[in-house]
């Protein structure tokens, strides 16, 4: 794996991700593995995923317990995995309030 698409996401998970390389085939058993590791814990969260060309392949990243950097590799054997990227849980921003709450239809407010 060289890259990945999008690089972050939010920490309830969900987000699509294509991971870019080359030379990918459904050899049956792929997935991709998050992993993050700190001083005080490691966690590792394996979810399936999908060939979807010769250079791209499509999981979608699993919830996280807070924003941090997580290693995110790739699996198309059981248990050999392709050298990390980073990927970058974040916290969902919260809209707390609008003003104006109202405008002309014509817009410019």
């Amino acid at each position: 794996m060289i890259d990945c698409q999008p690089r972050e996401g939010p920490v309830p998970g969900g987000t699509k991700i294509i991971a870019i390389g080359e030379g990918f085939k459904n050899e049956g058993n792929v997935t991709c593995k998050f992993q993050k590791t700190n001083a005080t814990n490691s966690q590792t969260k394996i979810v399936s995923a999908r060939v979807i060309s010769p250079t791209e392949i499509e999981c979608f990243s699993p919830p996280a317990d807070m924003p941090a950097y997580w290693d995110l590799s790739i699996s198309l054997q059981t248990d050999i995995y392709s050298q990390p990227v980073p990927y970058l849980y974040y916290e969902m921003p919260e809209i707390l309030s609008i003003y104006p709450i109202s405008g002309p239809d014509y817009g410019y407010t």
